[in-house]
C-alpha cells in the first residue's frame, strides 16, 4: 500500500475535509444501530423535541 502524494497544502486540506465529512456523515456505526453519526444526532434531537 502506498501513501498518497499531495502536491500542495490545499490538496491535503481537501483530503482532510473529505475524510471528516465521510467520518461524520457516511460511516455507519453498528454501535448506533447502523446509523451514521449525523443520523444518530438528528434522531436524538427529534426525541428531545417531542
Amino acid at each position: 500500500m502506498t501513501s498518497p502524494q499531495w502536491q500542495s497544502v490545499s490538496q491535503i486540506e481537501e483530503a482532510i475535509d473529505w475524510y471528516i465529512d465521510w467520518y461524520n456523515n457516511v460511516r455507519i456505526k453498528t454501535e448506533l444501530g447502523g446509523l451514521t453519526i449525523k443520523s444518530h444526532r438528528e434522531k436524538m434531537k427529534e426525541r428531545k423535541n417531542v
